[in-house]
């Protein structure tokens, strides 16, 4: 895996991925996992999870088991949490999951594949979608 190709998806597109399971996006993500461009974090497994019946979540936790997967470190923390109060001087209120997931994806040199507009928010992180 490339340094410079390397994805986090951001949960709105993995619900996109899973629910329709056809369309742009899905075929979008195929490709990227194929490639082996996915990374997967913490806080998004943890929010894909924690929409999900139990049986959903095994079948789910099946095919993220297959994905790469960065554990968080303490430094990802303080720059979430920089992150976020940078913004919030700035009148800006961003999910403060949302800043861990950026912070990480940051840290690794990884873009950020998303629906949710706030992502625009961090400025040293690149965004796609």
């Amino acid at each position: 895996m490339k340094k410079e190709n390397i994805f986090i998806i951001d949960t709105s597109v993995w619900i996109e991925y899973f629910r329709h399971g056809k369309g742009e996006i899905f075929d979008l993500m195929e490709k990227l996992i194929d490639e082996n461009m996915v990374l997967l974090c913490g806080p998004v497994e943890m929010e894909i999870l924690s929409g999900l019946r139990l049986n959903e979540q095994k079948q789910i936790s099946e095919i993220l088991n297959l994905l790469p997967f960065s554990n968080s470190e303490r430094e990802d923390y303080r720059l979430a949490g920089k992150m976020f109060n940078d913004l919030k001087k700035k009148g800006i209120t961003v999910p403060p999951i949302d800043c861990l997931i950026a912070a990480i994806a940051i840290r690794r040199g990884a873009k950020v594949l998303t629906l949710d507009k706030h992502f625009k928010y961090f400025d040293a992180l690149e965004t796609n979608l």
